[in-house]
């Protein structure tokens, strides 16, 4: 996955089809893309349960909330020092 990424702890997978998984992430119902998911994320299929991983593009586009790197910066801003944080990001809820 080349794009930015957010990880989500937490998450459940309710059900899933060939082309999209419903997963259950700061309690809202949402259906997420395969293509929108990482290969490395927990939850990939219906029953799955633990860290999802989306791209920062489709978290956006969904209204989820930012996630947090260890520094403590958010991946939806753009820093002070003109100057990026590259994560991971995570959201706990």
């Amino acid at each position: 996955m080349d794009d930015d990424t957010v990880i989500y702890a937490g998450v459940e997978a309710i059900r899933s089809t060939a082309l999209a998984v419903q997963c259950l992430v700061d309690s809202r119902e949402i259906w997420i893309p395969r293509s929108q998911i990482g290969d490395d994320s927990e939850v990939q299929d219906s029953g799955d349960c633990g860290e999802l991983i989306v791209t920062e593009w489709f978290a956006r586009k969904e209204g989820l909330p930012p996630g947090v790197c260890e520094h403590g910066h958010t991946n939806w801003h753009f820093l002070a020092d003109e100057t990026w944080c590259y994560g991971p990001f995570r959201y706990e809820s």
